[in-house]
């Protein structure tokens, strides 16, 4: 995981010919999992990173040893099937930190548990596997909790805001070491402080982390709430892969103020609903949006609270037409502007693919362009990847299916496929066979593992199978991206 890397949605694997989202339950199986893990993996010392896990026959809860003296559990989520044999195959990951270089040897052992009805459980070792991890890097503190021994005092806030505030944070230690950095939402400042952060009531971070040169850290919260909290989408599809082509979304907003106000669902300065919100209390909006009153791209609407007090709040809202976010959030994948590793691993390719690694690359700078992002070839062997691109049969999916990916970040092309042959390799508009080269099938994929979902809107990249006879972006996938990543703010 790259330090761009902003969490996904866990257990989302979505198809390509170009493909159709699905979420893929687990399924039992006679047989006793079977655990399997890359042969080696480098890492850096202080740097998070992940190791991809595979359980065959069953999903399983998993026991991980890191090497080090360090346990964790963990569990594969994503499943999927192959028809012939009726094999099943999941995936998961763990992710660790290692602060001293060396080679560890990490244990992942598939668990079977039993609860009882004392409330107590049984864990039954049902297989095991095996990785090596080269640590490189110099010797860093391994971060431990100051919190009986360091205080961070931050300057008055008002009990509620509706506004941004900026408020300072000073830190003492009780022998007296001064501090490295402090750490305020996705803000970062160096140096022993003290430091200025401004509080945003609209994303209502609250924590304030402090570390220290040898390894400590301390956390304080802020006493300080938004007078307003919004739930309910922040993106809004109208033209997603099989839903109807009107929505009818619903938003609530809470009051933590002590006066009465009102709320409004806005759009260009015209109030689609509103309703009243007591002191204290929740009031909601919900409006009927039709497809056919948006252009393709993104809309903005604007929930907005307004006290008695003249203090206002307000929240945008996307409305996606040509495009959708497999989130109901409108968060990316990946920190705009961030550098975005992937890899590419051969093993299991068909002969005739071999041009696909130089059509990857052609991708990924395209793409790069388009976003904003900072992609990297890495090799398989190096860490983990924040995408990962290999090889699979995908049968079970579908005849047609080339491709599946999503935002844990791995992306599989399918090894019985016609399309990522060599005989269609690159970003041509059309390469036979009313496809494209196969560039923009790792494109599209790679859109998903960025976050992207399926539109049914035609002459998009995005567009489900019945729409995969164009090749580039269209208006509905760059205002996605604009939406997402903001390639405009990049420099």
């Amino acid at each position: 995981m790259g330090p761009g890397r902003k969490i996904g949605i866990v257990g989302t694997v979505v198809a390509c010919a170009l493909g159709a989202s699905v979420l893929v339950a687990p399924t039992a199986s006679a047989a006793d999992p079977k655990v399997k893990l890359p042969d080696r993996i480098k890492a850096t010392t202080g740097f998070p990173f992940e190791i991809p896990i595979k359980v065959k026959n069953d999903s399983a809860e998993l026991r991980v040893d890191w090497g080090n003296g360090e346990h964790d559990n963990t569990y594969t989520g994503i499943c999927t099937t192959s028809t012939p044999k009726q094999t099943t195959t999941c995936t998961g990951n763990a992710r660790t930190t290692y602060y001293s270089p060396g080679e560890y040897t990490v244990t992942v052992m598939a668990l079977s548990t039993e609860s009882f009805a004392n409330d107590e459980q049984s864990a039954t070792p049902l297989d095991a596997a095996t990785t090596v991890v080269t640590v490189d890097g110099a010797a860093v503190p391994k971060p431990f909790d100051l919190w009986r021994e360091a205080d961070v005092e931050v300057s008055p806030l008002p009990e509620t805001s509706t506004t941004p505030v900026p408020f300072t944070v000073i830190a003492t230690r009780e022998n007296g070491a001064q501090a490295c950095s402090a750490e305020f939402g996705t803000s970062k400042l160096e140096g022993p402080g003290p430091w200025q952060f401004t509080y945003d009531p609209v994303a209502a971070e609250r924590e304030v982390t402090v570390r220290y040169c040898d390894g400590g850290y301390v956390d304080s919260y802020l006493n300080i709430r938004p007078s307003y909290s919004l739930s309910g989408p922040d993106v809004v599809s109208v033209t997603g892969e099989h839903s109807p082509k009107k929505v009818k979304p619903q938003w609530s907003v809470r009051s933590q103020s002590i006066v009465d106000a009102n709320i409004e669902l806005v759009r260009k300065g015209k109030v689609l609903d509103s309703a009243p919100l007591p002191a204290g209390g929740t009031a909601d909006l919900k409006e009927t949006l039709k497809a056919k009153n948006f252009p393709t791209g993104s809309t903005t609407l604007t929930v907005r609270a307004t006290g008695t007090d003249g203090a206002v709040m307000e929240w945008p809202i996307t409305v996606a037409k040509g495009w959708s976010a497999l989130s109901y959030d409108n968060e990316p994948t990946f920190a705009p502007c961030s550098t975005v590793t992937w890899a590419y691993n051969k093993k299991g390719a068909p002969k005739s693919t071999s041009k696909m690694r130089k059509t990857a690359r052609q991708a990924f700078k395209k793409l790069g362009k388009k976003t904003g992002l900072n992609f990297v070839e890495t090799k398989p062997g190096d860490g983990v990847a924040d995408i990962r691109i290999s090889w699979g049969d995908l049968r079970h999916r579908g005849s047609s299916v080339a491709g599946v990916g999503g935002p844990a970040g791995d992306i599989t092309l399918s090894t019985t496929s016609f399309w990522p042959r060599n005989s269609h390799a690159g970003m041509a508009k059309n390469t036979g066979r009313g496809v494209p080269g196969n560039g923009w099938l790792v494109m599209h994929e790679a859109l998903h593992v960025l976050g992207l979902g399926h539109t049914d809107t035609h002459g998009e990249l995005m567009s489900s199978r019945n729409y995969r006879d164009l090749a580039g972006f269209g208006k509905g996938d760059m205002g996605a991206i604009r939406s997402l990543y903001q390639p405009q703010s990049c420099t």
